[in-house]
């Protein structure tokens, strides 16, 4: 009988590398380590992966890839995530402020 691998830790801290590993046990797609780092800093459709510095590696953790999966696809779906809604209406706070300040 042939033993399926047990799932991470959802807490456990990966590098970069191992969490391609993960992203690709869920998704059954590799994504290349630069593309997990590009979604930690400009992220995807208004979502980042979350990460932390640790040990002089940018790591992540099982459960912040999920979120950023399910915050994608939320967003894809039309559904904008809770980040993404704020940062809109902070930007159009700060816009409507300006104009203001200009008596437009």
């Amino acid at each position: 009988m042939h033993k399926s691998k047990p799932k991470p830790n959802p807490h456990r801290m990966l590098r970069m590398s191992g969490a391609a590993a993960y992203y690709e046990r869920e998704t059954g797609e590799r994504p290349h380590v630069s593309t997990l780092h590009r979604y930690a800093s400009r992220g995807l459709c208004n979502v980042k992966l979350k990460t932390q510095y640790v040990l002089g590696c940018r790591r992540t953790t099982p459960e912040w890839i999920d979120e950023f999966i399910a915050g994608v696809t939320a967003a894809k779906n039309g559904n904008a995530p809770e980040t993404a809604k704020v940062a809109g209406t902070e930007r159009q706070r700060k816009a409507e402020q300006e104009l203001a300040a200009a008596g437009i």
